[in-house]
C-alpha cells in the first residue's frame, strides 16, 4: 500500500477588522433607514386621519342636502352658486357670489361677489376680496388666516388664528348716558 498525501487546504486569511468609522457609518445607515420607515408610517397615519375627517364633513353636508363639488387641485367657479354646495379642493375661487349657503374647504380660498346666505370656511387661508359682500356672515370651522378686504356684514364666528382686515369699519362713538 502506498500512502498518498492528501492535499492540504491553503490557510484562509483572516477577515480584515472593520474600523470604528465603518461600524459608525453602518450604524448611522441603519438609524436613517429606521427613521425613514417611521416617517412613512407617520405620514400614512396622518393621511388616514385627515381623510376620515374629510369624509365626516362631506357626510354631514350630504345629509343636509348640499351638493358636493370636489377636485384634487382647483375649483374656479365663474357662475353664481344657486344650490347649497360644499366646495372642496386645495384652491377654491368663487367669483360671482351665491344666493344660497356655501361651504368652502381648502388650503386657499377666495370669495368674490355677493353671498346672500352664510358662508362656512374650513381650511388655511381665506380671502374675502374687496368686491365681496357676505350678508349673513362667515363661520370659520377651522382656519388659520382670514383676510377681509370686502365686507362681512353678518359678522365672523368660529375658530381662526389670525384676522387681517385692512379696511376695518369706522369706530362708533361711545354711548352717552341719557340726560336726567
Amino acid at each position: 500500500m502506498t500512502e498518498m498525501n492528501a492535499p492540504q487546504p491553503e490557510p484562509v486569511p483572516a477577515a480584515p477588522q472593520k474600523s470604528k468609522t465603518t461600524k459608525w457609518l453602518a450604524g448611522c445607515g441603519i438609524g436613517c433607514l429606521v427613521m425613514v420607515i417611521l416617517l412613512v408610517i407617520l405620514g400614512v397615519v396622518v393621511y388616514k386621519v385627515v381623510m376620515n375627517k374629510w369624509k365626516e364633513v362631506v357626510r354631514e353636508y350630504e345629509q343636509k342636502g348640499f351638493v358636493i363639488r370636489q377636485d384634487n387641485q382647483m375649483l374656479d367657479i365663474a357662475d353664481p352658486v344657486t344650490k347649497p354646495t360644499l366646495f372642496g379642493a386645495p384652491q377654491v375661487n368663487l367669483r360671482k357670489g351665491a344666493a344660497t349657503e356655501v361651504v368652502v374647504a381648502g388650503q386657499m380660498a377666495e370669495l368674490h361677489g355677493t353671498f346672500k346666505e352664510k358662508v362656512t370656511f374650513i381650511g388655511q387661508i381665506l380671502t374675502v376680496a374687496d368686491d365681496a359682500v357676505l350678508l349673513k356672515g362667515l363661520d370659520v370651522r377651522w382656519g388659520q388666516i382670514i383676510r377681509v378686504k370686502g365686507k362681512v356684514i353678518g359678522g365672523i364666528t368660529g375658530k381662526y388664528q389670525q384676522l387681517e382686515n385692512p379696511n376695518p369699519p369706522p369706530a362708533t362713538a361711545p354711548a352717552k348716558a341719557p340726560p336726567k
